[in-house]
């Protein structure tokens, strides 16, 4: 069973704690172990101690537990290398806290809505099953003629009682296929990524966060000693961006090739269609030429990221401070059609008095 993500980050950050304190690797295994609550937490690092009690290396231990990407291996590899285990550890517990602290702020942005969103969907299923059936009956005594709005309403009204359990049901097959499925659709996926990038807002917000991940991913290897093509390779992976990962992957080729990497970055672009644009913000560009020049690219990178995450969370606040009021005004709608769709006879059968 693979380790969550939150808690590899607290274990790596006790285990940089306890080395910086002169505490040996095997010792910091087994003292952070005691303060898990989580059997199969404690089971994982018991495995990973044993594996360093018979003589190999910490990459090696982690490479056989699921949890732990590429990344964090070659970045705990790096670190056995140079002699600087506990820096890099120490680095690590705060970029995998960054990439928490991320999808905190998607989730955060997206719970009103979805809780709202479900709300409403509560509201809708319980007027067209419980109210509108009672308006019918009233309405078919009165044999008046029922305007469009509240022959729709009842025609919706009865799907949902005829037919509202199975549709609920295929939805939720339906569902479980294509998570099932979703692995084999990647090839699809790849096709339709650049086109997210266009998305009014949304897209903006996730291309700024694919391209923090892979400034502070990619400064975080120059910092550990991993060479610039490699880390490339492995900063593309990090943007968990598909378009992104589509427009930045023949960086490290370019790199190769004797191109320099602000140049490699500048030639690469998001395509979809007629429409192009750059998959790198031209200050990101611009300091990593600086950084080229000065001979600290890890620097410049880091200060981009900062910036760039900060740009990212005020981002995320206007679109959750947009959000909210959106979706109440859609729910207010919503509730005020359903309202006037069932009290419009009664509006006509007043008038004909």
């Amino acid at each position: 069973m693979a380790l969550p993500l939150n808690t590899l980050s607290r274990l790596t950050a006790q285990w940089a704690s306890l080395m910086h304190a002169g505490i040996p690797l095997l010792q910091a295994l087994q003292f952070s172990s005691q303060g898990l609550s989580d059997p199969v937490a404690v089971r994982w690092v018991q495995r990973v101690a044993a594996r360093i009690e018979s003589g190999q290396a910490l990459h090696l231990a982690l490479s056989s537990e699921r949890g732990v990407d590429r990344l964090y291996l070659q970045l705990v590899k790096a670190g056995e290398r140079s002699g600087s285990l506990d820096v890099v550890l120490a680095q690590l517990a705060t970029h995998l806290s960054q990439q928490l602290a991320f999808r905190a702020r998607w989730r955060a942005a997206l719970q009103y809505p979805l809780i709202v969103g479900v709300v409403a969907l509560g509201v809708v299923a319980l007027v067209l099953t419980q109210v509108v059936p009672v308006f019918q009956s009233v309405f078919e005594q009165s044999g008046a003629p029922l305007p469009w709005p509240t022959r729709w309403l009842i025609q919706a009204s009865q799907a949902v009682l005829n037919h509202g359990l199975s549709v609920a049901l295929g939805l939720a097959a339906m569902g479980l296929l294509g998570r099932g499925l979703w692995p084999a659709t990647r090839r699809w996926r790849a096709r339709l990524a650049p086109g997210l990038w266009w998305v009014p807002v949304l897209g903006p917000v996730q291309a700024l966060g694919g391209q923090c991940r892979f400034a502070s991913t990619l400064s975080l290897l120059l910092q550990s000693g991993t060479p610039l093509t490699e880390a490339l390779d492995l900063s593309v992976q990090a943007t968990d961006h598909a378009a992104l990962m589509q427009a930045a992957r023949p960086l490290s080729r370019r790199v190769q090739q004797g191109v320099s990497l602000s140049q490699a970055m500048r030639r690469c672009s998001v395509r979809w269609g007629k429409w192009e644009q750059a998959a790198f913000p031209e200050l990101l560009l611009h300091l990593v030429s600086l950084g080229e020049g000065s001979g600290q690219l890890d620097e410049m990178l880091v200060q981009w990221s900062r910036e760039g995450q900060t740009r990212l969370q005020a981002r995320l606040d206007a679109l959750t401070q947009w959000l909210e009021p959106g979706v109440m005004v859609l729910m207010g709608v919503l509730v005020a059609g359903l309202v006037m769709a069932l009290y419009l006879p009664m509006f006509e059968m007043g008038k004909a008095f």
